[in-house]
């Protein structure tokens, strides 16, 4: 039987499950061809029915019409909804269920534009070139920070096409890029605003890069204070080949700040060069990710470590938020390592994964 995908879909590899393996997505006008039978699997925008082709790989049912286009396989739905990646995480439904609640990620970056599907998200934001308390426009072309924000914080029921990966948390937007361009000094001023403003972000969101210069002793000391604040930050370190070389950014260098790198399996080093950069704590697949444009309540694709960033810090606010829910003793970041595994290239596919780079030393 052949079927017309209509969304994005994800080829999820020998099980029904949003956790299953992906290394493929089918994109929308795609014809597939499966058994015509439904298989029941995981819930996902209140579906829980699947395809399967002759070769194991399952479609959620949700994301096809039958050959007529009359019906969805005798199944109706509504929502608009093609990525919702607090369910695409392979993470504990205990850990993802609490969405973020009560917890607070700042983004340095280009700003955010008011987009739906972030509307109630920002609870506060500085504008770093203007000197402006509350305002968070986006004026970059290419609408970085508010792609970031819609990862991380889109919300639920708000007909968007999208929901992040802690769509409860609250933002602050730290706007210190005007386009591409990224100062020191701006980035200096924006941390140096965090650690002022009463309300204290739990996280700190840098999907940027930047030459330090001659203020490399004022980042470290800023950074040592967000240290002592008991503010995790976390930032983009790499690409690529690029995660198996000394070239990584700074301040994902900094020892106090956890640097990101995004991989694809197809780009890991043949041969025993396989070791990542120490400086990168966690790698995350460099798939193709659907979030939220500049200047009107559209979507696109971008990927790169800037994206991987801002997934690892909606997971850490998910797992900060069941630490509180829970009233436990043990770090965030502590229970977040033992959430994952190690990265090996045997083991390193391409879901919606985290890995670890190597055991981390908790102070």
């Amino acid at each position: 039987m052949k079927v017309i995908v209509t969304k994005n879909l994800n080829v999820r590899v020998g099980a029904p499950s949003v956790n299953a393996p992906c290394y493929q997505y089918i994109t929308p006008g795609s014809e597939i061809e499966v058994d015509g039978k439904l298989y029941k699997g995981d819930l996902y925008h209140d579906i829980n029915t699947w395809l399967k082709d002759e070769a194991g790989n399952y479609y959620w049912s949700g994301g096809v019409l039958s050959q007529s286009q009359d019906e969805l396989l005798g199944l109706k739905t509504t929502s608009s909804v093609k990525f919702n990646y607090n369910q695409l995480l392979d993470f504990p439904e205990k850990i993802k269920n609490t969405k973020g609640k009560n917890v607070t990620i700042a983004i340095l970056d280009s700003g955010c534009f008011d987009h739906n599907a972030i509307k109630g998200a920002i609870i506060d934001s500085y504008d770093v070139l203007t000197g402006k308390q509350g305002y968070h426009k986006d004026e970059s072309l290419e609408g970085h920070g508010t792609f970031i924000t819609g990862l991380i914080a889109a919300r639920e029921g708000t007909d968007s096409e999208i929901v992040g990966v802690a769509p409860l948390v609250n933002i602050i937007v730290v706007r210190i890029v005007e386009d591409k361009s990224v100062s020191a000094q701006n980035v200096l001023s924006g941390l140096q605003w965090i650690i002022k403003n009463p309300i204290k972000p739990d996280i700190i969101n840098m999907s940027i890069s930047f030459s330090v210069g001659l203020l490399q002793e004022q980042f470290e000391k800023v950074f040592s204070h967000i240290y002592d604040l008991g503010i995790l930050v976390f930032a983009a370190g790499q690409d690529n080949k690029f995660l198996f070389t000394e070239d990584i950014f700074y301040p994902a260098r900094n020892p106090l700040v956890f640097g990101v790198g995004a991989l694809n399996k197809n780009l890991i080093p043949v041969g025993s060069n396989t070791k990542i950069n120490s400086y990168i704590k966690y790698i995350v697949p460099d798939l193709s990710f659907y979030s939220t444009v500049n200047f009107t309540d559209d979507y696109n694709n971008l990927n790169g470590c800037s994206f991987s960033t801002a997934i690892v810090c909606g997971v850490v606010a998910l797992i900060i938020s069941y630490k509180r829910q829970n009233s436990l003793t043990q770090s965030a970041r502590e229970i977040f390592d033992s959430e994952l595994a190690f990265f090996e290239q045997f083991n390193f596919n391409e879901s919606l994964i985290i890995y670890k780079n190597e055991k981390i030393t908790f102070a």
